[in-house]
Parts: C-alpha cells; sequence; structure tokens
C-alpha cells in the first residue's frame, strides 16, 4: 500500500460481487478515464461483466500511476471507506461496505472496504454495468496524465477464483487554451562520424483533448559542418496529403534549390498539410508526422537539432488548427534535441592489430565493424 504523501498512490477495495462479458463467457473489469482541471474532483468509476462463471466475490485494487514530466498531484480522496460508492450489485441486497485495512497498518482512512456476500459460496452469476466508484482530486498545480491501472504490488484486481481481463484507463490534467506541441523523438547517446540519425517528427496536443490539424509548418536548423541532411520518409501512420519541403522563393528561400530536398546549409522548412477542412487528428499521447535522416559528417562535443520559432524576414514555424479550429494558430511548445558525434574508432584489422594481451594469455581476435544505422528510440 502507497500512502498519499508518495506521487503513487494505492486504494483498494475488496467487493464480493460479480459480472457479465460481452456475450462471451469469461469475466472483465474495467475503469472509466476522466479530464480534470486542475483543482478539481471527480469519480473513478469501476465497471465489467461476468457471464455465467461461479464466483463469489471480486476484488478491485485502484491504483494512480503519474506519467513522467507530470507536476502536481491526483489522488484519492482521504476518506476512501466512506466515500467510495457502490454502483451496482450481482449480488442485490446481500453486501454491505465495511472498512478494510489492506495494509496491514491499523490505519483504515487510506485502504479500500469489502462488500462481502454473505455466503461465500462460489456460485453462477451474470452481471454487466456499474460496480463502485472512487473520489479522486487534482491538486491546483496538476499538470499531466495520470494511469488508472486495475491492479497493485499487493496483487491483482479480478472475479474471485476467475481469471479477468483489467482494462486501465486515464485521468487527464491539462490548463490552457488547445495548442500542439512540436518535438524531435531522436536516438539517444554518442554517434560516430559516417553514423545515420533517425529523427522521428512528432506532434502532440497539449491539452487532454485530440486538436484537428490542418497544416503543420516547422523551420529545422543544424550545423552543416557535423550533420547532413540525407532523406526525409513518410512512415508515420497517417499518411499527410501533403508532406515536403515546399518551393519557397517568394518568403526566405530555406529551401533552396527547391528539388525536393534542401541543400545541406543549416535550415530547412518542412510543411506537412491534411488536405481537408476537417484535418488530421493529434492526440495527447503524440503523432508521429514524419521521419527525418541526417549523416554525421563531423565531430563534435555537442550539436543542437532545432525546430525554430522564426528564421529570415518571413517564415515561422506554426501549427494551423481545422475544423471547429479552423483559422486559429495552436502552436504550443517547440522542442530540440542535442547530440555528440565524435571521430569514428576505426577497427583493430584497419590498425593491422588483431592480437589482445589478456592477463597471463593473449587471444587473437577478428573483428568484423558494421557502419551503424541509429534508430530512435522507441
Amino acid at each position: 500500500m502507497r500512502y498519499q504523501d508518495t506521487p503513487t498512490f494505492v486504494l483498494a477495495a475488496f467487493l464480493g460481487i460479480s459480472l457479465c462479458l460481452r456475450s462471451v463467457r469469461g469475466a472483465e473489469l474495467s475503469v472509466g478515464s476522466l479530464t480534470l482541471a486542475p483543482g478539481a474532483s471527480a469519480q473513478v468509476s469501476v465497471g465489467g461483466g461476468i457471464s455465467g462463471e461461479a464466483t463469489f466475490g471480486v476484488s478491485i485494487l485502484v491504483e494512480l500511476v503519474p506519467r513522467p514530466g507530470n507536476t502536481g498531484l491526483v489522488q484519492f480522496t482521504s476518506s476512501p471507506p466512506v466515500d467510495i460508492d457502490q454502483s451496482g450489485d450481482p449480488w442485490p441486497g446481500a453486501g454491505t461496505f465495511t472498512a478494510f485495512d489492506t495494509s496491514k497498518t491499523g490505519s483504515l482512512t487510506l485502504n479500500g472496504s469489502i462488500d462481502d456476500d454473505g455466503v461465500f459460496v462460489p456460485q453462477p452469476v451474470t452481471f454487466a454495468g456499474a460496480l463502485s466508484s472512487f473520489p479522486v482530486m487534482a491538486s491546483p498545480d496538476a499538470n499531466g496524465i495520470w494511469d488508472i491501472l486495475l491492479s497493485t504490488s499487493a496483487g491483482d484486481s479480478s472475479w474471485e477464483g476467475l481469471g479477468t481481463t483489467l482494462i486501465p484507463g486515464t485521468i487527464c490534467v491539462r490548463p490552457g487554451d488547445p495548442a500542439v506541441n512540436l518535438a524531435f523523438l531522436t536516438s539517444t547517446g554518442i554517434l560516430e562520424i559516417g553514423d545515420t540519425l533517425v529523427v522521428r517528427f512528432m506532434a502532440s496536443s497539449a491539452t487532454c483533448d485530440d486538436h484537428p490539424v490542418g497544416s503543420i509548418e516547422a523551420i529545422i536548423l543544424w550545423d552543416p559542418a557535423v550533420l547532413a541532411l540525407q532523406a526525409k520518409i513518410d512512415d508515420g501512420p497517417i499518411v499527410w496529403p501533403g508532406s515536403g519541403f515546399p518551393n519557397d522563393s517568394a518568403l526566405d528561400g530555406l529551401n533552396a534549390p527547391y528539388t525536393g530536398l534542401p541543400a545541406n546549409d543549416g535550415d530547412a522548412w518542412y510543411v506537412a498539410q491534411a488536405g481537408s477542412s476537417e484535418g488530421i487528428s493529434v492526440p495527447t499521447d503524440g503523432l508521429h508526422v514524419t521521419t527525418f535522416e541526417f549523416q554525421a559528417v563531423g565531430g563534435t562535443a555537442e550539436t543542437a537539432l532545432v525546430i525554430a520559432p522564426s528564421e529570415g524576414s518571413f517564415t515561422v514555424t506554426r501549427v494551423l488548427g481545422a475544423g471547429p479550429l479552423a483559422g486559429q494558430i495552436i502552436t504550443g511548445s517547440l522542442d530540440s534535441t542535442t547530440i555528440v558525434i565524435q571521430p569514428a574508432i576505426p577497427a583493430l584489422g584497419d590498425l593491422g592489430v588483431v592480437t589482445l594481451s589478456l592477463g597471463m594469455g593473449a587471444a587473437g581476435a577478428a573483428i568484423l565493424r558494421r557502419r551503424r544505422h541509429i534508430p530512435p528510440n522507441r
């Protein structure tokens, strides 16, 4: 059992009830997703179904897990045994809520409850719908996504004695107006001269809602002495009708010589167009727009790959909304990345050395070295 003064807090409830699974024999528990404003409260609802299976109850353990980068807190209210509501009961009138000390600390305020069916004899049960709800509250400074999991280190949520499909949910707390963030997702670590760097260009909603986007225009800056733009690969999950480096000779000419791929002069203007008034939906979890490939051509202790807000006299980075956001500029944050490039380390065969001295003996070694292709982190 984790406590309320930690970023992750577990609330456990043991409910002697049962459920029905979409006309398939088996059991399922699921938790509903929520959107909260900072400082607001709401109920996490747990439901599910069981179809004619013999069981005497169900254990529901609910855990809130913050994702990296979250700020503030989302946590259960301080008295779950009092605040938990029973929404549905497969054994009508058979159970009552009582406090249950799941953490064995002697305190009931941070634990769940047990709903006893009064018999504890397994019997076939058919049920579908909501089972219970748990109150949660976001702190005034909360911002991010919390996963709602139906399991903890103390055990698994399940219908008693049955394997149960568990479906998690999320709580999203994001203040502010509609906006779409742009970022690079690249491999990390040290490159060598000659390596290929794969860079995924990502867009993500800065709020709890998906946002329809009509176009994304991004200025990309790099040091041409150490990185050379080699390719654009449209390998994302959605095909943008327009994706490339347009002829911008009427603006600042960042894409010269306008033959498909800009010259390796350290700047480029990339444009993705949805091609319809409805736009392409950009979710909170992020959308892979396209991929750029660079080759490391020079050594450096650190170099930056930048999404710049503007360049020259006319060119800007911006995200244009579509659908209900048509005509609005919804550009959010612009993230950059840094890379270290070191000289390639020659293979031992290139040095004419194939014998290594190892302690009291020696070993002959033939080493095959291939040029590395550095993929982005997943």
